[in-house]
């Protein structure tokens, strides 16, 4: 520390009584930079060979009490010397590796000079020697980073957070954003951060904003297992009963045993693929553009058996479609494609859109009057994630009013038998059988951890331990993109900590 005349002031050093206790630990100090200065270390090294004596008025480390001068001639002996060295050194290594630790753990290294700067006085000739012993030491620190500190997060991002508390680390969390918005991932065309009930970030890619209606594709398939619930609670269908089909109930068909809740877990055994080789070979691409386009239905309720119902997993867009069609013989017996559109639309929008306040969602049907219930819900950013935030509290709105019963989400996220990852139409945090591909995060994030997802990259991530929802929306093609966007995912979601 310098004192009001530039020079360099003697209090920032412990003084001891005798020239072997001259080593100390001096706490932070700056230097003087005129010529004339020198610093601590040199003085010290000076006293330690000068034969002149230490002043009398020199302070033990009882108080400052007038001493005898001390010459030369009273200095300890070499060897204890060095051995008060030695201590003195010792303790530094000590404190000097605690703060190291400590910026590994917090994620942020110490500046090397303020531990520098606490190290006891020591001749030139073993300065080298500790800069070969610390540097390994240093290196290992900075690799556990890579390339050292991480890049501050991109203007986009940070101007993306919610003003005030947004419940984790502003920078933390604009990287993370940056990550989803990589082009490593894909484009990244909507994403929304709800932490309870307030929306904490959003950003959109050029060209889309916040009143954009998406495609959910796939995301669309939770849709209809809540349109399912919401039937069952009124009474106007059953889990466990065969789906109530016209089709499937003449005599003899072995599709007549297959139930609702088959249907849910994807557990039906009919015949289905959902991509083929080209890709419009698949079930899903000819029901939605080709031969199967104007009666959906039809078209998935006609495939055969390919297994037991009950037995195997098979994920299907196909699957959805009856679903859709099961819902819509529920709310109307006519045929007429006009009403049974007005029938599914009307309940959609009175009883899951309109008090979810989804303002922007519109549906599509085919042109038998059937929602296309596997893939073809359009809504904004903002409205999925309200569909999104009612499945985090249970069914409940954010006005508080119930949608569906909470026992109905509780069995959506319950996995299924026949693939642990896969609940009724919800995507689960856990580990899929050896084979299968991985869809989320498990052991990155909570297994209590569900999601909607959809075709090249649709998210509605929930995570009711976080009070948390995450929405992305974009495009995303090819496996090492979807798998880049999947570790982005995962790395947002690790911002937020449990909720309280």
């Amino acid at each position: 520390m310098l004192d009001t005349s530039g020079t360099l002031a003697v209090t920032d050093f412990a003084v001891v009584s005798s020239l072997s206790e001259t080593i100390a630990i001096p706490s932070t100090k700056s230097f003087s930079q005129s010529p004339s200065s020198r610093p601590p270390m040199k003085r010290q090294e000076q006293a330690m060979r000068a034969p002149k004596a230490v002043p009398a008025s020199a302070c033990d480390v009882s108080g400052c009490q007038p001493q005898k001068a001390i010459t030369a001639t009273s200095a300890p002996p070499p060897s204890t010397t060095l051995e008060r060295v030695r201590a003195g050194w010792r303790e530094w290594v000590v404190r000097a590796g605690f703060e190291l630790l400590g910026g590994i753990f917090a994620g942020d290294l110490p500046w090397v000079g303020n531990v520098v700067d606490q190290a006891p006085v020591m001749p030139r000739r073993v300065l080298p020697i500790l800069a070969a012993v610390l540097l390994p030491v240093l290196c290992a620190c900075d690799a556990t980073d890579g390339a050292g500190l991480p890049p501050p997060p991109s203007a986009e991002s940070m101007a993306a957070l919610a003003k005030g508390d947004i419940g984790a680390s502003r920078e933390n969390l604009a990287r993370a954003i940056d990550g989803v918005f990589a082009q490593e991932a894909g484009e990244t065309r909507a994403l929304i951060v709800m932490h309870g009930t307030r929306i904490v970030a959003e950003r959109y890619g050029e060209g889309y904003a916040d009143d954009t209606r998406f495609v959910g594709w796939s995301l669309t398939k939770t849709v209809t297992g809540v349109v399912i619930g919401m039937l069952i609670a009124d009474g106007s269908l059953a889990l466990d009963q065969p789906a109530p089909l016209p089709r499937w109930q003449r005599g003899g068909d072995p599709r007549a045993t297959i139930t609702v809740r088959e249907l849910l877990q994807m557990r039906s055994g009919l015949r289905h693929e959902e991509v083929g080789e080209p890709n419009y070979t698949g079930d899903t691409p000819r029901m939605l553009y080709l031969d199967g386009r104007d009666d959906m239905a039809h078209y998935a309720e006609t495939q055969p058996l390919d297994a037991d119902p009950g037995k195997d997993w098979n994920y299907s867009s196909a699957t959805s479609v009856i679903l859709s069609d099961v819902a819509t013989r529920a709310l109307t017996s006519s045929e007429k494609p006009a009403e049974r559109q007005a029938a599914m639309a009307g309940y959609l929008h009175e009883r899951l859109f309109g008090p979810l306040g989804m303002t922007s969602a519109v549906p599509e049907f085919d042109a038998r009057g059937t929602f296309i219930g596997g893939s073809m819900l359009h809504a904004t950013a903002r409205d999925w994630a309200k569909f999104g935030a009612m499945l985090r509290d249970s069914g409940l709105a954010e006005n508080r009013v119930r949608v569906i019963p909470r026992s109905w989400v509780r069995f959506m996220i319950t996995p299924s038998p026949a693939d642990p990852a896969y609940g009724a139409h919800l995507w689960l945090n856990r580990t899929r059988p050896e084979g299968r591909e991985p869809v989320l995060f498990p052991g990155k994030a909570s297994d209590r951890v569900f999601a909607m997802l959809g075709f090249r990259g649709q998210y509605v991530v929930i995570s009711p331990e976080q009070d948390l929802v995450i929405v992305r929306l974009g495009d995303t093609r090819g496996e090492e993109a979807e798998s880049r966007l999947r570790e982005a995912m995962a790395t947002l979601l690790s911002r937020f900590p449990k909720a309280q």
